[in-house]
């Protein structure tokens, strides 16, 4: 597979659309959103800022480096899961803010960056802001009598951060300078010839 999810992408004009309905869907042609889905037909499926989720062919994709401002994928009533595994709520104030609300934290949406990371304003955040960047997003809870828990149970994920470890990082820049080098070799033994 090409794209996984998470994956932001940009829906492409000029394919074949299989399995379009192309006047409901070429009005996305363009827009970018990020993969909350696979294994549909068409195959990944695509959610949008305003919320609006459609199915893609891998053929009407194309990996997209814009920066999506992820805070646009809260609503109330979800649920996320911060980097140290606790579980918060999002929830509306009284002054109809949506905030992220938990048992051991609290904070409106607007203190997180475009990547859901904590802006932290006060040396004292400093050892705090990695616990509570954001690492899953947890739609609507589908039975109704669960709906009040903060909790993973009956919820489809909606995004996942994907994060590379050092070891994978460096795994990657080896395999990149293997292949730069077997391209070398190659070129070399065209010349031979």
């Amino acid at each position: 597979m090409k794209f996984k999810v998470g994956d932001t992408v940009r829906i492409l004009e000029g394919t074949k659309m299989l399995g379009w309905s192309k006047f409901a869907m070429s009005r996305w042609c363009g827009e970018i959103g990020i993969i909350n889905e696979i294994g549909h037909v068409p195959e990944y499926q695509v959610q949008f800022e305003e919320g609006e989720k459609w199915c893609f062919n891998e053929e009407d994709l194309e990996k997209a480096e814009e920066v999506i401002d992820l805070r646009k994928l809260l609503k109330q009533g979800y649920v996320v899961e911060h980097m140290d595994g606790d579980l918060s709520k999002v929830e509306m104030n009284a002054d109809g803010e949506l905030i992220i609300s938990g048992e051991n934290r609290w904070f409106p949406i607007e203190k997180l960056t475009e990547q859901l990371e904590y802006i932290c304003y006060f040396t004292s955040d400093k050892d705090y802001v990695g616990k509570v960047k954001i690492k899953a997003i947890y739609g609507l809870s589908e039975s109704n009598w669960k709906a009040y828990k903060t909790s993973r149970e009956d919820r489809k994920t909606i995004w996942k951060r994907e994060e590379k470890t050092e070891m994978q990082i460096k795994l990657e820049e080896l395999e990149k300078q293997q292949r730069e080098i077997a391209d070398k070799i190659a070129e070399l033994r065209k010349e031979i010839k």
